[in-house]
Formats: structure tokens, sequence, C-alpha cells
């Protein structure tokens, strides 16, 4: 598949990007704003199920 070109830059990208908060199950998180190791950028959210 080829790879498409991303719409925004990666310093437009870390000046306005904010942490997102989501509800899981009822459960309030925030989804934080991230830049991975493989060059992409977005946001990340880790927790861990009460069940």
């Amino acid at each position: 598949m080829a790879k498409t070109p991303c719409l925004v830059s990666r310093s437009e990208f870390r000046a306005k990007a904010k942490p997102i908060k989501v509800e899981v199950n009822g459960i309030p998180m925030m989804a934080e704003v991230m830049e991975f190791s493989t060059g992409s950028f977005g946001w990340y959210l880790s927790g861990m199920s009460p069940f």
C-alpha cells in the first residue's frame, strides 16, 4: 500500500495538539500527545482494565 503524505507538519502538530479526554466503559481517561519512535505522531492512551 502506498504511503500518503501527511497534511500537518511535525512542528505544527507539536504546537497545536492537546491531550484529548476519552471515556472508555464509563471510565474517563486522557489520551496524551505523543511522538512515536517510528517517526509518526498522534495520541497515546494506555490503561489497565479493572476486569
